[in-house]
């Protein structure tokens, strides 16, 4: 039985098309779409927790097909693995009135299906490598239900979520599901603006640029890898002149932050700028403002909860906030230079995703920003990958220095100095 939790994550991840989640586990560095697996027709869709089902070729024991259907409760949608094999069905017309008629979502499998018919006049969703009519009684035999298997390299265990549409099928690890469904849906509301940005008058090139569309899927990948990094280990191994001036400070103690940059130009003591970029900027991108440090407090609670309802990751801002006890207690990250209670006019717009000069450093938009206690450090995109697989080698080295350490070695040793 789904918890009402994991009943909320399968219905979120219902409303969305496979693709924006397929982009979403591509930012995670998640593997899981079954190629070659294709609706019978381009109307049907399927979303809920895996059935699994192993077949094998039947052995000397006469082998049968479907018993297994009266375990499989309401709403799941059947996961069978039959090896990829094309000369003969795991799946019949019989099966599909009856899991149609018990509420199942659909199934999915790693072979072929028969009695196409039936399923279209039920409606009932299929997804498999093709179709072909020879029956699998005799010619495989069920091995196991409800254990993982392996489609395509991708281990689908019970429960894991499978999604499926016109565009195919792929499984959703279940103890991801919830990071899924949160970047898929901030990819489709940029996806959405774009459209309607175009159709306002941009050219797409300008509606791609703004709203951060190439940064999509490799700002959340490269963000849970700085994550995982300080900023002083980022520094080090970058070797470039990367980090703000020490006045960019976190608002309040324990501020962490890691994303693309979504650039802002605003006027100090002006603070329209930021209500336009927290409906603009893409979700998991950190707003990076250049206020001209002026000292007043452009940034609030109620901007900060505007801005983590739409999954902005946190604000880096050349300028003045306040509300910080607030921001701490929601937990949204922001490094700014001061904190002030001065008020802010609202009159100045703003300009997005252009360079600009915060905390001594040109940025511009999809750089990559990492802000910890010890300051923030802006990564080039171009570089970030590298720098990253440089602190990933740092981490090592230090871990054994300090082994040496605790060995007895003094730091004069180890550094020959």
């Amino acid at each position: 039985m789904n918890t009402t939790a994991e009943t909320t994550v399968i219905e979120r991840l219902a409303a969305l098309p496979t693709a924006s989640i397929s982009d979403a586990m591509d930012a995670l560095g998640l593997h899981g779409t079954l190629h070659g697996l294709a609706p019978l027709t381009y109307g049907f869709r399927a979303t809920g927790p895996a059935f699994t089902v192993q077949y094998a070729p039947a052995g000397e024991s006469r082998g049968s097909v479907g018993d297994f259907l009266d375990d499989v409760p309401a709403g799941a949608v059947i996961v069978i693995d039959n090896g990829g094999r094309t000369d003969v069905t795991v799946w019949g017309g019989i099966m599909t009135e009856v899991a149609a008629e018990r509420g199942i979502a659909g199934t999915v499998i790693n072979g072929v299906c028969r009695d196409i018919a039936t399923s279209l006049q039920q409606n009932y969703p299929l997804f498999s490598r093709g179709r072909f009519m020879r029956t699998g009684k005799d010619r495989v035999q069920l091995v196991a239900v409800q254990t993982e298997v392996t489609i395509n390299d991708v281990r689908i265990s019970p429960a894991d979520i499978i999604c499926a549409d016109a565009d195919g099928a792929l499984a959703v690890p279940q103890a991801r599901a919830a990071e899924v469904a949160e970047i898929a849906e901030g990819i489709e509301d940029t996806e959405t603006r774009i459209v309607a940005a175009v159709n306002g008058g941009a050219t797409l090139v300008q509606a791609r640029r703004d709203l951060g569309y190439h940064d999509l899927q490799w700002g959340k990948k490269m963000s849970n890898a700085a994550s995982g990094h300080s900023t002083a280990t980022l520094y080090e191994a970058s070797k470039l002149p990367c980090a703000c001036d020490p006045g960019l400070k976190p608002a309040w103690h324990g501020a962490k932050v890691a994303g693309p940059a979504f650039t802002v130009r605003g006027v100090g003591g002006d603070n329209l700028a930021l209500h336009h970029a927290v409906l603009n900027a893409p979700s998991g991108s950190v707003l990076v403002v250049d206020m001209q440090g002026a000292e007043h407090g452009h940034w609030g609670e109620i901007l900060a909860a505007a801005a983590q309802h739409r999954g902005i990751a946190g604000l880096v801002i050349d300028g003045g906030v306040r509300d910080s006890e607030e921001m701490a207690r929601m937990d949204f990250p922001v490094f700014s230079r001061s904190v002030t209670v001065v008020g802010t006019a609202k009159d100045y717009a703003g300009d997005f995703s252009s360079p600009v000069r915060v905390g001594g450093l040109t940025i511009r938009a999809g750089d990559l920003v990492v802000g910890d206690a010890d300051g923030v450090v802006i990564l080039p995109k171009d570089a970030a990958e590298t720098v990253l697989d440089k602190a990933d080698e740092r981490v090592a080295d230090e871990q054994r220095i300090l082994a040496e350490i605790r060995h007895g070695i003094s730091t004069l040793e180890l550094y020959s100095l």
